[in-house]
């Protein structure tokens, strides 16, 4: 089976990374998979190194943040029309089999698909307004219900991201498949850069989140929660891995941060080209997002043998089990936060046990081989007929 796949980013965040995943695993069980991507970048090198076919196409999303005005709208619908035409163009060149779209924000490749009459499949990353605080442009009921109607398929990336689309898309359609995370994997079983990008101070309790540095991931849980730990003093520290993409959102946290003295506590190392050691010289890693709909960093810490600290909310807890590999904190209750990172500190040796039993969970739960299983499952609900020569 040939499979076009359709990605709206350049770069290497964690959608793009699921994907590489779906390629890595689909190629080895015999499909051919070609990619159609916006431009060049760090996506379509690790493409390259693995002999992917790609070409780069005219691209569109289908959200935008805030409102959408009407005349915005309108531009959108013009843009949906050029884009469809030219990722129709390619899909014609390559006689592609199938049409596999990597998030609910790109959604020219599916009408394209319908147009050729090819089957579709929608892998969705994201809930929209609840964690990445965008919108549709054709409103949120009316696009999840063309999600749906231009699917045979749709994976979501948990149960949580799952419930939130049943009331869109119909049950015989959704179904949750969790990532491999074979890359993490991987990358564990190679030796660890000991000398992380990130300044860090010796002898402190290190706590690390990472993310984009924005109001849906609650950072400012985190602030406020070391605020009050200064009372116990702690001899701890929080890291803050991600780029800070609203100016407004970073501000008040480098108020909350002034106001608190917690100038040496509260470390912004920024975007980073890889968190792994990061993550591996912290003590643990905080969960902090209202709505993570999987929350991949979530098992790199467990991978990486770090409890988690989570809220509980999104499909944080399907990951972190309270007391077995992490502990859960009530979502937007900073005293919560708090109380649960003086108990690690507190209890090395219970921290030590949940990252643990974590390692030992992730690595039974995300393997290449249940991956490859699942997705086959979906695939062979296609008729594949013969392969075709790639031009």
């Amino acid at each position: 089976m040939r499979i076009c796949f359709i990605s709206n980013c350049r770069k290497l965040g964690g959608a793009e990374r699921v994907l590489l995943e779906t390629i890595d695993v689909l190629a080895e069980n015999g499909a051919e998979c070609l990619v159609l991507l916006p431009g060049e970048g760090k996506f379509s090198e690790e493409l390259a190194r693995r002999g992917i076919s790609y070409r780069v196409v005219y691209s569109t999303a289908m959200t935008m943040t805030g409102e959408p005005p009407v005349w915005e709208r309108c531009k959108a619908a013009i843009r949906f029309v050029i884009a469809t035409l030219a990722v129709m163009r390619q899909m014609a060149k390559w006689k592609c089999d199938a049409v596999y779209s990597n998030t609910v924000t790109v959604g020219h490749g599916a009408i394209a698909a319908k147009l050729l009459a090819k089957p579709h499949i929608w892998h969705l990353h994201e809930f929209g307004r609840e964690d990445h605080g965008f919108e549709f442009y054709f409103g949120e009921r009316f696009s999840c219900r063309t999600v749906g109607a231009l699917s045979l398929t749709c994976i979501a990336v948990s149960k949580a991201l799952a419930t939130k689309y049943q009331q869109f898309i119909a049950p015989s359609k959704l179904v949750v498949v969790y990532p491999s995370m074979h890359l993490e994997l991987e990358r564990e079983s190679q030796p660890v850069d000991a000398t992380p990008t990130v300044a860090l101070q010796n002898g402190q309790f290190r706590c690390v989140i990472v993310g984009g540095v924005f109001a849906g991931k609650r950072q400012e849980d985190a602030v406020a929660a070391f605020a009050l730990l200064q009372k116990e003093n702690l001899h701890a520290e929080l890291t803050m891995v991600g780029a800070s993409e609203f100016s407004e959102y970073r501000g008040e946290l480098d108020r909350v941060i002034c106001e608190h003295k917690l100038q040496n506590k509260v470390i912004f190392a920024g975007e980073v080209r890889d968190a792994h050691a990061v993550i591996h010289a912290s003590d643990v890693l905080l969960m902090c997002s209202r709505s993570e709909a999987f929350g991949r960093v979530t098992i790199e810490a467990m991978l990486a043998g770090k409890p988690v600290i989570g809220a509980d909310a999104g499909a944080t807890p399907e990951l972190v089990q309270d007391g077995f590999n992490g502990l859960v904190y009530k979502v937007a209750d900073p005293c919560d936060l708090a109380a649960k990172v003086l108990y690690l500190y507190q209890h090395p040796e219970i921290a030590r046990c949940l990252g643990e039993n974590g390692k030992r969970w992730a690595q039974a739960q995300f393997t290449k081989n249940r991956y490859a299983q699942q997705l086959t499952d979906i695939l062979n609900t296609f008729k594949a007929p013969a392969s075709h020569h790639v031009s």
